[in-house]
């Protein structure tokens, strides 16, 4: 477990030195006077809208506040978003690289743990077959050594019988509740799984449209996240599909091992009901 932490550790060390890597050479472009001309209007029209959430009816009171904001913070917004654009690209791209290659990672470890479900179930799907195989011999045992000592009315060895055979279907039954217990732990890790699943899906699309709005003019950024997103969406939408074929999977055997139950609990009620009947008539 602690050699996998540290190797889990060292790859999103390497995801990160690799984004600012690539990045680096952006954040030795010189400052754009025309964007730094618009801090000023930014800090300006952030407190104006600062005041109008603020005070909404106080704000409209005074009409300079509302031609200013009219007219200058929103004819400002080109300028503006090319400022955020040139001031935080190069570390915004890095963050984007970074966030990126976050989200491959998580949503490959999710893969992976959609095909451990997998083969949780098939082993899951061998226990109850095995019990099954089990039970059939029991069922074997009753109607072939049970039923004849009750004809013949040899109830002392009946009865000693009854106990192993009963002792015997309670175990198949607290085995198939086990069996059932992780059926349901695997049920709600999957459900757990596929919301992350969608989120991961939802952020690597926010990420791509970030990275097209923002650094479409830095391919040194757009196609590494591109590449990114294109893997996040494929670990992602295989997960999904994994993850709703073996839910209904279990959900099957879940059925199977219910109707399973039934029978077990009936013949053991039948048993117990002999039992009581032998030992009055001992």
């Amino acid at each position: 477990m602690c050699s996998q932490d540290r190797k889990n550790f060292r790859f999103r060390c390497r995801v990160i030195f690799v984004a600012f890597l690539l990045i680096s050479p952006a954040t030795s472009r010189a400052p754009n006077q025309d964007s730094a001309s618009s801090l000023p209007e930014l800090v300006q029209c952030v407190a104006i809208a600062s005041a109008l959430i603020k005070d909404p009816n106080g704000f409209l009171k005074h009409p300079q506040n509302v031609t200013f904001f009219v007219l200058g913070c929103i004819q400002s917004i080109p300028n503006i978003l090319v400022m955020i654009k040139h001031e935080t690209g190069p570390i915004l791209g890095a963050g984007l690289l970074v966030l990126s290659g976050y989200l491959l990672y998580e949503s490959n470890r999710l893969q992976e743990r959609a095909k451990d479900l997998e083969e949780d179930l098939e082993k899951y799907k061998d226990d109850f077959k095995l019990l099954e195989y089990e039970y059939s011999i029991i069922k074997d045992y009753i109607k072939k050594d049970i039923e004849p000592h009750w004809k013949n009315g040899n109830t002392a060895k009946m009865v000693r019988n009854l106990e192993t055979v009963i002792e015997k279907l309670t175990s198949f039954f607290n085995r198939l509740n086990e069996l059932a217990d992780h059926a349901d732990q695997d049920i709600k890790q999957i459900s757990d799984d596929k919301t992350r699943s969608f989120g991961y899906v939802v952020g690597g699309t926010i990420v791509g449209f970030i990275s097209l709005i923002v650094c479409n003019g830095n391919p040194e950024v757009f196609i590494p996240v591109s590449i990114l997103g294109v893997f996040i969406q494929f670990y992602n939408c295989a997960s999904i599909g994994t993850l709703d074929q073996t839910r209904k999977k279990i959900q099957l055997l879940k059925e199977a091992i219910k109707k399973k139950q039934e029978g077990i609990d009936k013949a053991r009620a039948n048993l117990e009901d002999v039992k009581m009947r032998a030992d009055i008539n001992m």
